[in-house]
């Protein structure tokens, strides 16, 4: 199985607060690391699952790989469960659906009023599906831009090869399961969890600290693959110091905050 060069983003369903699919490109793009290996990918901490997508577009979109998506966000789950079940035609029509929403109001009215104006959308929208997609894009009113959504084939595509599952990631026993399950030398983990203990406002969560979990995944005899991303950590980069695969430069989208992400790999892959 051929790879290809990602020349451009790929729009997606969900306009996320990380930036996972850019960033996979920017830091494995020209990096000679055979993803083609493993037949299953694992993202415990789904979200828009960025990473997940860049290895289906690095791959030349094969059919012969899984995706697994986890998230504890059992809404966001539920949405792409009904995607998946939808035809390219009716997920074409959400999308207009979800255009005229926008052009509800001018993008000047988005930019100044943002807020207010999300507040009293949702309650008029009568699909439940229609109504998480809007909210799930506007993130409680951090992305107030006129961005509309133009439907992406290749995503759609792809959702033949996803399985979504719902699970609260934030326990110390559900993770742990994800762990054994997945314990397998034909699939790669791909670890990127809440940044709990930094500024990032995105995310609320009632794990007080995974690191003990996360550190697991790499000290013990089991088979899983890891690639792991963390804002840099002293204890952790002390800890893990041999796994380190690399590190980059991060721009948090909201904040624009700067910061050091470091990559630690299990498994040379």
């Amino acid at each position: 199985m051929t790879t290809t060069k990602i020349k451009k983003l790929n729009p997606f369903i969900i306009n996320y607060a990380g930036t996972k699919y850019k960033e996979s490109i920017e830091t494995f793009q020209n990096d000679d690391l055979d993803f083609n290996k493993y037949n299953s990918f694992v993202e415990p901490f789904g979200g828009s699952f960025g990473f997940s997508r860049y290895i289906y577009m690095k791959l030349n979109k094969p059919t012969d790989k899984k995706f697994i998506i986890y998230d504890n966000d059992e809404e966001l789950i539920a949405f792409y469960n009904h995607v998946k079940g939808m035809t390219q035609k009716e997920c074409e029509e959400l999308h207009n659906k979800y255009n005229e929403l926008i052009d509800t109001y001018t993008a000047e009215e988005w930019t100044t009023k943002g807020k207010k104006l999300i507040k009293e959308v949702i309650p008029t929208i009568k699909d439940k599906y229609l109504k998480i997609m809007f909210d799930k894009n506007m993130i409680g009113g951090r992305f107030t831009k006129k961005i509309k959504k133009k439907f992406n084939p290749d995503w759609f595509e792809m959702f033949k090869y996803c399985t979504f599952i719902y699970m609260d990631v934030t326990d110390e026993k559900n993770l742990n399961s994800i762990k054994r399950k997945h314990d397998k030398k034909d699939v790669l983990i791909y670890l990127d969890p809440p940044y709990l203990n930094t500024c990032n406002s995105f995310y609320e969560s009632t794990m007080s600290d995974y690191s003990e979990i996360i550190i697991n995944f790499f000290v013990n005899k089991s088979k899983n693959n890891v690639l792991f991303v963390h804002e840099r950590n002293f204890l952790l980069k002390y800890i893990l110091n041999k796994y380190i695969y690399k590190s980059i430069n991060k721009i948090f989208q909201s904040t624009k905050r700067t910061t050091i992400q470091d990559i630690y790999m299990k498994y040379k892959v």
